[in-house]
């Protein structure tokens, strides 16, 4: 294999194909066949050139025509080498014509991937070395050079793409992400809650982040083809980090899969598909609840307007004393934020004037959920919301995205320390 090509072409095939091998599964594996996950197989063919990784949950491909960048190719052929390393290497080549080439060993070299009296007994197969060259705009180069791995060694996925169950654009599923994102927890041990959820309500999907006690919501009012029976999920981890990879000239394709007790789900576009183990669809329908249950059996009417930057300063200073939770009094044209210290120190209070307000409210809200959303929202000020029934879940809206809402649950006050808190001496 001999190859030349710009290193914004080499960054934009690593960057999409090598997915799986730089991920932290990837990265932080020990077993002994390590180098193999944490590695990218680059196949140079006449037309196309083509990258893969996997991992044992997460499967990546992307093929690159020829034609579309100033490639050279002198020889076909494959590699497998270290995608971290090679990553890292070309990211710092700015600008810079990139050769890659193939120096094959005489004969092939076992390397043993462990010490001591086990050594021998667990090795991985060494082809060659891949030579990396760089030839800057000064005329001036770099050089260096990855152990090339044989790929038969790995099993490889076959790519074979499912039935898209929808649709979407990518600019539409980039802003989806971005907007509900802070609500998914970080980690899940059941990954229900450190997924995203698709979920159909009246033949629109809804994509949903939530981590139990809150929930982002956003409607993908642009979907085509809808198939989408029930809910199902995509690891936020994936997601998050594929949505600026995909081509913003060609719809985004999602298909899930369930075949001999594994379920995947598959976001593909031509020349792009990413396959990610998911949960059974059962769990999903458990562990996540409907969105008829929100549409269907909750209603809510215009509460508050405050403006996010004068909320955010208060909030900020009150929450010096107290993290997790703030007691929010809700008086006439005026909103007092208290916090009670956890750890002895005096109560810090601030108040924020209200650009509208229907009623007087005493609540307790979530330290973090209020300051997320409020840097979420694309909006200057906070639109909130409260139920007609009897419940503690309320409701942000942005007025500059109808597309987006917000749903959190209140504290009970009366299991804090707020609850016998005389507001009019504070």
């Amino acid at each position: 294999m001999k190859i030349r090509l710009k290193q914004a072409t080499l960054m934009e095939i690593l960057s999409k194909g090598a997915i799986a091998a730089l991920t932290d599964e990837a990265q932080g594996d020990t077993t002994v066949f390590s180098p193999l996950l944490k590695s990218v197989k680059i196949k140079v063919e006449a037309d196309t050139i083509t990258a893969e990784s996997a991992t044992k949950t997460l499967a990546v491909q992307y093929k690159h025509p020829v034609s579309q960048d100033e490639i050279t190719i002198k020889e076909t052929g494959e590699v497998m080498v270290l995608a971290k390393e090679l990553f890292n290497w070309t990211k710092i080549q700015i600008d810079a014509d990139i050769l890659l080439s193939f120096k094959p060993l005489d004969t092939p070299q076992l390397i043993s991937t462990v010490d001591g009296d086990a050594a021998g007994k667990a090795s991985i197969k060494k082809l060659g070395n891949l030579e990396i060259m760089s030839r800057l705009q000064t005329k001036n180069g770099r050089k260096w050079s990855l152990e090339s791995y044989d790929s038969s060694q790995v099993t490889w996925v076959n790519f074979s793409k499912p039935d898209a169950i929808f649709e979407v654009n990518q600019p539409l599923l980039k802003e989806a992400v971005k907007a509900t994102a802070f609500a998914v927890m970080p980690i899940d041990p059941n990954h229900v809650k450190d997924a995203f959820a698709f979920q159909n309500y009246k033949d629109k999907i809804f994509l949903m982040g939530g981590d139990g006690v809150r929930m982002a919501l956003y409607e993908l009012n642009g979907v085509k083809n809808n198939k989408v029976k029930s809910s199902y999920t995509v690891p936020n981890k994936v997601l998050s980090s594929i949505v600026e990879l995909l081509s913003d000239k060609e719809q985004v394709m999602f298909g899930f899969e369930d075949k001999n007790n594994k379920y995947r789900a598959f976001i593909y576009q031509s020349n792009f598909i990413i396959r990610a183990d998911t949960i059974e669809q059962a769990i999903v329908d458990i562990k996540l609840p409907p969105l008829s249950l929100i549409f269907d059996q909750l209603a809510f009417v215009k509460f508050a307007k405050i403006s996010k930057s004068e909320l955010l300063g208060t909030l900020l200073s009150a929450s010096l004393v107290n993290k997790k939770n703030i007691l929010y009094v809700f008086k006439g044209n005026q909103i007092l934020l208290h916090g009670i210290s956890e750890s002895g120190m005096s109560p810090s209070s601030g108040t924020v004037s209200l650009i509208e307000c229907s009623r007087d409210v005493k609540v307790v809200w979530s330290v973090s959920h209020i300051i997320d959303i409020i840097r979420a929202l694309p909006d200057d000020e906070l639109s909130i919301m409260m139920p007609t029934a009897h419940t503690k879940i309320f409701k942000v809206i942005s007025e500059k995205n109808p597309n987006f809402s917000y749903y959190a649950r209140e504290s009970d006050i009366n299991t804090t320390k707020y609850g016998s808190v005389n507001t009019d001496v504070v």
